[in-house]
């Protein structure tokens, strides 16, 4: 019997922003060189124009909308559509105190869980901006060496067993999806319950990389089910 791969477990994450305390200028850089990676790979700039003139140009070539930034996985041929205003972490940052303390204090976790979600996740992106309704929407990406999209029952298993005492993981509707460039890639929607009977509406979009040697499981967790729905398709659009 083929043994799953096991996810990177994110149930015990608390999603609240907070007002940062430390200088985030490295933050600030990063999202101009995503920006710049964005140029660099002929990324359209409007995602939303090409889907409205010809949807089938724009299902066969990636996209990045404004307020977007195309944003590399490090050590991968993969690059994904991040809100611009956004700060991103990577394994890099496990070396500086600074930016484990700032993801530490934006999602409300020790210093210790913080480097260990980085050494871990390939990719974490917080919303640490002080208008976000005091809640830190996230998204975060998980390489997997395994070159086949999961089925029903094995993406299902692998969410359900993240469940924690803290909190369970419900998983929801299942279905296979198309990537910009017209890959197959799949998405499982599933809500993060606590004990105290709140949720947040999440969900794993699974992406093939262009060498088919890998994929990549890309967590999002945000404020309401419109919204996590509309930072998967700005994802799908922009492979």
């Amino acid at each position: 019997m083929k043994r799953t791969p096991r996810l990177a477990t994110i149930a015990t994450t608390t999603l609240t922003a907070v007002a940062l305390t430390v200088s985030m200028s490295a933050c600030s850089s990063g999202s101009d060189d995503a920006a710049d990676q964005g140029s660099d790979q002929g990324v359209t700039a409007d995602a939303g124009t090409d889907a409205s003139t010809d949807g089938a140009e724009a299902s066969s070539a990636p996209t990045v909308p404004d307020g977007y930034a195309l944003t590399e996985v490090p050590d991968t041929d993969l690059a994904i559509a991040v809100p611009s205003d956004w700060t991103t972490f990577t394994g890099d940052d496990v070396a500086d105190p600074e930016r484990v303390v700032a993801m530490a204090t934006a999602l409300n976790t020790t210093e210790d869980d913080a480097r260990n979600r980085l050494e871990m996740l390939s990719l974490y992106s917080i919303d640490m901006n002080e208008d976000s309704s005091g809640y830190g929407e996230t998204l975060n990406v998980q390489m997997l060496a395994e070159p086949n999209l999961p089925s029903e029952d094995q993406l299902t298993g692998m969410i359900e067993t993240q469940s924690t005492t803290d909190a369970t993981l419900d998983a929801g509707d299942y279905s296979t999806v198309t990537t910009g460039s017209g890959a197959d890639a799949i998405m499982q929607v599933y809500d993060l319950v606590y004990a105290d009977g709140s949720s947040i509406p999440s969900a794993y979009l699974v992406l093939p990389t262009a060498d088919g040697s890998q994929t990549a499981y890309v967590a999002i967790s945000t404020t309401s089910a419109e919204r996590t729905q509309e930072l998967a398709d700005v994802i799908l659009s922009s492979v």
